[in-house]
């Protein structure tokens, strides 16, 4: 168990580097934002990322998810097998994703009155059509990064499309003033430069560059990812439907608060889940062939959930403060949606580490399934809410859908793949955890300071209490106090270092 948790850790940590620097370059970017754009621009950039998501997800068709596990899975000791599967994943998608977006940019004007309320961004939807495009087709090639777990390069390449994303983006936003276009205009120049560069890693990795296409491979694939396309455009209804009833049952303002609230929520995404969602398919696929895999996994769910808790306390004891600090006041009001929010986003999460039987044992016909249930549940829910609650109410339904989503998950794939999880410790956390949220709601002061000195002390009190209430079992304390007795000993020793450091520097001073 020690052994996966540190191979888990090991690589989602350096997986995260590349997407926490480029969220938190984009999150750092948000003053700039908000100094420069009305939140109802930052409303039409919310819509304009929808318009990119489901359309990107369907024109996938889920050939990256089928791509991986053929290199990892079907063909892992197969290296021509695997060279045959990047490049007839990517050659298809190539054709496909240029006739789709031909059409779609073609009916941009139509698309544009469909996104948006009023107005005429017809404009801006073609551009992200043509980003959309060149983001597409680059997809296969960092699949081969992701499965072989060569965590370092995708954050390496990662950091490079941050550093030049974010030089674009203030160029164009602050120094040519060109507000929302300036901000798809760095997108798009980004999706370029990455397209030309991601055909090199399978070149790079395999030594060669082939040019066969293998039909029957393509035709597996397609078999595995085509059916997950209706899950896909079900996860876009899950995760873009509020935003779409906010911008036709609300206003773009408030739709720009809810995105800056959605954006504050995210960073658990970022931060946490998104790198742990590239490191566990690599993960998983091999341990399920192991006698112990059940119980792993089972274990491994409680410590997704005690890390993922602790991380989205963080978020929303903070999150407050820090809008206050970066954005003027007629941007405060979106963090009353944060704690929603991040608490939907980490169900989200978590809904990841109990989804296996369906990939492990080849059911992915049932995915659409699951995600049509929380996207159906998800437009019901904003439908009944939006109109009279605004932002808040997309909050509350999306939330509410999550929950669904995850009671479908757990049914069906425990009906596929029995995994004994371990609920009386899971229902043990919760507690703690959403008396602590309850808390922080209930207790306001005018006073800033005074206000982050207690929401310091609410976040501390949720480790102490897991403590209080034994939560811990006898041997993660012991393996608790070896780590914390090994980093102490660590600090130690870097502290004495540090102390000789001017003693040294003397001496040599003095022997010249």
């Amino acid at each position: 168990m020690r052994d996966f948790l540190k191979l888990v850790t090991k690589h989602t940590v350096i997986f995260s580097i590349g997407d926490i620097a480029q969220k938190a370059m984009g999150f750092l970017l948000l003053p700039v934002y908000m100094r420069c754009l009305s939140p109802d621009d930052y409303g039409v950039i919310a819509m304009l990322s929808i318009a990119t998501t489901v359309f990107g997800g369907v024109i996938l068709q889920g050939l990256p998810t089928a791509s991986f596990r053929a290199y990892s899975f079907d063909y892992s000791n197969d290296e021509k097998g695997q060279e045959d599967v990047i490049y007839t994943a990517y050659a298809y998608l190539l054709i496909i994703s240029f006739i789709f977006y031909l059409i779609l940019f073609l009916s941009s004007s139509f698309w544009s009155h469909i996104f948006f309320k009023e107005g005429d961004f017809t404009r801006f939807i073609r551009i992200v059509f043509i980003t959309g495009f060149f983001s597409c087709a680059s997809n296969i090639p960092f699949v081969i990064l992701r499965a072989r777990l060569l965590s370092a390069w995708l954050a390496g390449i990662s950091l490079g499309r941050v550093f030049i994303g974010a030089s674009m983006i203030i160029w164009f936003v602050v120094f040519k003033d060109m507000g929302v276009e300036g901000v798809l205009m760095a997108n798009l120049i980004m999706s370029i430069l990455v397209f030309f560069a991601s055909p090199l890693i399978p070149i790079i990795i395999h030594k060669r560059f082939s040019l066969h296409i293998s039909l029957k491979k393509l035709k597996v694939m397609l078999l595995f990812g085509l059916p997950m396309v209706p899950g896909l455009f079900a996860s876009w209804i899950m995760s873009s439907a509020d935003r779409y009833f906010i911008e036709h049952f609300s206003t773009r303002a408030e739709l720009g608060l809810y995105s800056i609230g959605f954006s504050f929520a995210s960073i658990l995404t970022f931060a946490f889940i998104a790198p742990f969602r590239k490191t566990w398919p690599a993960v998983f696929y091999p341990k399920a062939q192991e006698g112990d895999a059940k119980e792993v996994f089972s274990r491994f769910a409680t410590y997704f959930l005690l890390v993922g808790s602790i991380i989205t306390l963080g978020i929303i004891c903070a999150s407050e403060h820090l809008i206050i600090l970066m954005g003027p006041k007629e941007y405060w009001d979106a963090y009353i949606v944060v704690p929603i929010l991040v608490i939907g986003v980490f169900l989200h999460g978590f809904q990841a580490t109990i989804n296996l039987g369906l990939f492990i044992e080849s059911k992915t016909k049932y995915a659409p399934l699951i995600v049509a249930g929380g996207a159906a549940s998800n437009i019901l829910f904003n439908a009944l809410l939006v109109p009279h609650f605004g932002m808040m109410g997309a909050a509350t339904g999306t939330l509410l859908a999550y929950l669904v989503l995850l009671a479908l998950t757990l049914a069906i794939n425990q009906h596929i793949y029995p995994v004994q999880y371990e609920y009386g410790r899971i229902i043990h956390l919760s507690i703690i955890f959403f008396m602590i949220v309850a808390v922080n709601y209930v207790i306001r002061l005018d006073s800033f300071w005074w206000m982050i000195s207690i929401r310091v002390v609410l976040f501390s009190s949720f480790i102490l209490l897991l403590f209080l209430t034994k939560f811990f079992t006898q041997s993660e304390l012991a393996v608790i106090k070896e780590c914390h007795h090994k980093y102490k000993l660590l600090a130690v020793s870097i502290g004495a270092k540090i102390q000789k450091i001017p003693q040294t520097y003397i001496k040599k001073m003095i022997s010249r």
